[in-house]
């Protein structure tokens, strides 16, 4: 062989990672992947899918349409998602804690502890 033909010590060294990756990813599939992506919240959740839609037909709808299921857009909203559903609950758990502050009848107000001082 030439000096042109052999391989480098980095090629054989990014050959070896790459199989290393590949044996380690591929211990990771079916069930197990997808119960590892259900239970930390990390990678695609599986169950989010639309089987009943061939992927080749519809993909969006494949893919996400076992979301949209579950996640019906509520009237009052012209799009909805993850993060829609984020705020909504951030503002209910706002809500609740201003109105037990406004209710508190014993909590002074920041002038009336200033003045105790």
């Amino acid at each position: 062989m030439t000096p042109r033909q052999t391989p480098s010590k980095a090629t054989l060294a990014m050959l070896a990672g790459l199989s290393v990756t590949t044996a380690t990813f591929g211990a990771l599939s079916g069930p197990a992947l997808a119960k590892s992506a259900v239970t930390t919240g990390h990678g695609f959740d599986i169950s989010n899918l639309d089987r009943a839609v061939k992927p080749t037909v519809d993909f969006y709808k494949f893919a996400i349409g076992g979301w949209l299921a579950k996640n019906p857009i509520p009237p009052e909203y012209p799009s909805w998602g993850t993060y829609h559903r984020l705020a909504d609950k951030n503002q209910q758990a706002l809500r609740a804690i201003l109105d037990q502050a406004a209710t508190n009848r014993h909590a002074k107000s920041s002038s009336k502890r200033a003045e105790d001082r």
